[in-house]
């Protein structure tokens, strides 16, 4: 008998075994631990994930915090302001309205949100971009964050009468975002470059 194939059987009977052991009801450790290894790896690997397609923070934040921390708090922030803007409270304190935003510079298409700018305890402005739902109400979770600090706000082109867009560039993405009103995206541009100076 080949020894290589006899050791292959072994290792994949000893994984077997260690897996059907975690899932027997008499152990009573919940999860053993190279299956909260595996856990652990995936969570942190997703929070990386969200931090690139959904939350913008400046890497400062991330290593003295944690990214998963970051993420969790801001998205937690996220939900109050949310919840704010549903209710109606809170009305002239934050700068919003509806904002289009493309999902690639050049080639992407533009996607509608509610815009909100908010100051976080920790984070300074964050601006909070919410989805709409099918009943045209905001979507509390997933939404887009930006931390303002430390933001280039940039004018762009006129594209159309009812599309006149602006740029965010921070330290780790270029944003394109588009107003269908010249006055809006004025003011827009105003309020942000105010905020990513604080």
């Amino acid at each position: 008998m080949d020894l290589s194939e006899d050791k292959e059987n072994y290792n994949q009977l000893t994984a077997s075994v260690r897996f059907q052991d975690a899932l027997s009801p008499k152990n009573n450790d919940a999860t053993p631990s190279f299956l909260k290894e595996l856990e652990e790896s995936k969570e942190y690997d997703h929070a990386g994930n969200v931090v690139d397609d959904q939350v913008d923070v400046p890497d400062r934040l991330t290593k003295s915090l944690g990214v998963k921390s970051v993420v969790d708090d801001l998205q937690r922030f996220s939900i109050h302001v949310g919840q704010q803007i549903m209710q109606g409270s809170g009305v002239g304190e934050r700068f919003e309205g509806p904002l289009w935003v493309r999902s690639r510079p050049i080639f992407g298409r533009w996607k509608k949100f509610f815009g909100s700018i908010a100051v976080h305890n920790q984070f300074g402005p964050v601006l909070f971009m919410f989805s709409f739902d099918h009943r045209g109400g905001i979507r509390l979770r997933d939404s887009v964050l930006i931390v303002l600090t430390g933001a280039q706000v940039r004018s762009g082109r006129s594209i159309s009468n009812s599309q006149h867009t602006f740029k965010i560039k921070t330290d780790k993405k270029k944003w394109m975002f588009s107003c269908r009103d010249l006055t809006k995206r004025d003011h827009w541009m105003q309020e942000l470059s105010l905020m990513s100076a604080m």
